[in-house]
């Protein structure tokens, strides 16, 4: 039996209204997960963030926001098994969960 190699992913928030802002009676922040391929990247993203609006979070928050966004599709979808699969649906429905201005750690490096 193959496996497919998961990827390793880094997340942060970009709030709405700041951080630490939360939905009323809902522990989970009240913003926009961004999908990183790297942990520079993410950081790059959150340190150059003029309005202080955008902090790193942790693989949990991360997933517990992206599985109630993908909660209220218009579209017919399979829940997802998996991280990758999560990964890949809300990524379908929100384009801009990864900003292209911040290329991957391989990126970086060439």
């Amino acid at each position: 039996m193959t496996t497919t190699p998961t990827t390793r992913h880094w997340y942060a928030v970009e709030w709405a209204y700041g951080i630490g802002t939360y939905w009323q009676n809902d522990p989970l922040p009240y913003g926009a997960v961004r999908i990183f391929d790297a942990e520079q990247a993410r950081d790059q993203w959150v340190n150059d963030d003029p309005d202080l609006r955008r902090s790193a979070t942790d693989s949990s928050t991360a997933t517990r926001m992206m599985r109630a966004a993908i909660q209220g599709l218009p579209f017919d979808h399979d829940d997802p098994t998996t991280t990758e699969q999560l990964i890949a649906l809300y990524r379908h429905s929100d384009p801009y969960c990864m900003p292209q201005e911040y290329p991957s750690m391989v990126e970086m490096d060439a």
